[in-house]
């Protein structure tokens, strides 16, 4: 059986926020009224995923290269630990 990844997208109804200079932003869903602080790397994923339909392995492999990390299996875990966080907080959700 292959093994089928699952592309994810940005929620609709999102508004992001940050500072040049600070390690956090702000991401605002004006559907549900919901505003969540998130940090740098997870800003870094909302944008990545917000570009183009994105894996977690695409994800993990962008996050490596920017933050100068090793692209392994702990990284891997951690990402798709991280997009079902986004997914469970209506922040992302799978491509249709």
């Amino acid at each position: 059986m292959a093994n089928i990844e699952i592309s994810y997208v940005i929620s609709e109804g999102l508004s992001f926020a940050y500072w040049k200079g600070e390690q956090s932003g702000v991401v605002f869903n004006r559907y549900s009224g919901d505003t969540h602080l998130i940090n740098l790397m997870t800003l870094y994923v909302l944008q990545n995923i917000m570009q183009s339909p994105t894996s977690s392995t695409q994800v993990s492999e962008a996050l490596a290269q920017a933050f100068d990390l090793e692209c392994d299996e702990e990284l891997e875990r951690q990402v798709k630990h991280l997009l079902l966080q986004l997914s469970r907080q209506n922040l992302i959700r799978h491509q249709t």
